[in-house]
């Protein structure tokens, strides 16, 4: 597997357990009336921050135009499916921070968190079996070290190093069950 689709694979890698300690704090949120919205607010933003802003962008930015390039469809499309669920996951995400920062019942933050939350575990299981592997056979190999020197340059832009390292403190934090 080419550095391109492997560092794309730590990413999800880093965001599905991530994910799982989210789902832990959405647990603890549900029933422990003490678990304040601030905490999860504060989770939200690193989780979100990391994935908008570092793993997202990359994709959006270089690996799906570069598919398309390649012929691979993006309307009706493996590309168009999975750009729909990043905006799907960013309305959900709008969601979740509308209801906690009007204060909304604790169930209703509980339900669309994990809404989200298995939105982004079934995505990242779709592009790890199907979505990566076209990308693989759609590039040369010198079209992948392309695409790894576009996803560094993004990183070097977006603090992908700060970003990531907020993440997994967070997760070293928290119970992963």
């Amino acid at each position: 597997m080419d550095k391109a689709m492997s560092g794309l694979l730590e990413d999800h890698e880093l965001i599905l357990n991530a994910l799982r300690c989210f789902s832990n704090i959405l647990d603890k949120y549900g029933t422990d009336l003490k678990a304040s919205e601030e905490d999860l607010l504060i989770y939200l933003e690193k989780l979100t921050g990391f994935i908008e802003n570092v793993h997202q962008v990359k994709e959006e930015k270089i690996l799906f135009p570069a598919m398309s390039s390649k012929g691979i469809p993006d309307r009706g499309g493996p590309v168009g499916a999975m750009m729909a669920e990043h905006i799907q996951g960013r309305g959900y995400l709008q969601e979740l921070l509308e209801e906690i920062d009007g204060m909304g019942d604790r169930q209703s933050i509980e339900q669309i968190g994990r809404k989200y939350n298995k939105l982004l575990t079934e995505h990242i299981r779709k592009e790890n079996l199907s979505v990566f592997s076209l990308a693989e056979n759609a590039f040369t190999h010198e079209e992948m070290e392309n695409l790894q020197v576009g996803f560094k340059e993004l990183g070097q832009q977006g603090d992908e190093l700060e970003k990531r390292a907020g993440l997994l403190e967070l997760i070293d934090k928290k119970e992963i069950g």
